[in-house]
């Protein structure tokens, strides 16, 4: 896109053109802005794994719940 070089053209970047875009201008930026923003997005991933992990682990105890509960009635009825 820049010096009118299509992002197409060659394989040294192999990302869409928007990511293109965001890696050309952190490379402007100071060294410490690009650590800093690196570091908030593996602050951010960190707080969206923990809440999925939370949730999956709220899914699963109340799915163990229901499969042992159907479990139990089976084994009432098969053994009467």
């Amino acid at each position: 896109m820049r010096k009118n070089i299509s992002p197409y053209s060659g394989d040294t970047f192999h990302e869409t053109p928007l990511s293109l875009v965001v890696a050309d201008q952190l490379v402007k930026c100071p060294q410490i802005v690009v650590f800093l923003i690196f570091i908030l997005i593996d602050v951010l991933t960190a707080f969206i794994l923990a809440f999925a992990v939370e949730e999956a682990r709220r899914f699963y105890v109340w799915f163990c719940l229901v499969i042992a509960l159907l479990f139990n009635i089976m084994l009432n009825f098969v053994l009467g």
